[in-house]
């Protein structure tokens, strides 16, 4: 697997996008937030990599909306987060839980195929089941 941990922050994934993405500007976040989820979703079959970045792009989402994660991502996510503003956020949340139906399938999701091979671990819907509940999803 491409990452190793409990969050999408925790692997090489999501920090390919560092460079694609002025952190400080939050119009362009907004901008890349949208278009991991349009891929997400437009996609048949999504590659681990842009599945965790349209796992992460939710997870700045959550932030924006005042429901982090218990632990804080790392810079420039987290901060980049805080800066998009609750009602950027409101506008991107229906689009990431609709990116998120297609993260955790494991028949269109390569990190969910991943994922719920491992016998240590709980089916990745499971595992992202938190975050949907703060992006409003109960």
């Amino acid at each position: 697997m491409a990452f190793d941990g409990p969050t999408p922050f925790d692997g090489d994934p999501v920090y390919m996008y560092l460079d694609e993405v002025e952190w400080d500007q939050p119009d362009d976040v907004v901008r890349a937030i949208r278009e991991a989820f349009e891929q997400t979703r437009e996609e048949p079959y999504v590659e681990v990599d842009e599945g965790v970045w349209a796992w992460a792009a939710a997870e700045m989402v959550a932030i924006a909306l005042g429901r982090p994660p218990k632990e804080a991502p790392p810079e420039p996510w987290g901060p980049a987060a805080e800066r998009l503003g609750k009602s950027r956020a409101e506008q991107l949340k229906t689009a990431a839980l609709a990116a998120l139906e297609v993260v955790v399938d494991d028949e269109r999701s390569e990190i969910a195929e991943l994922w719920n091979e491992r016998d240590d671990a709980p089916q990745f819907a499971e595992h992202v089941a938190p975050l949907r509940a703060r992006l409003g999803r109960r």
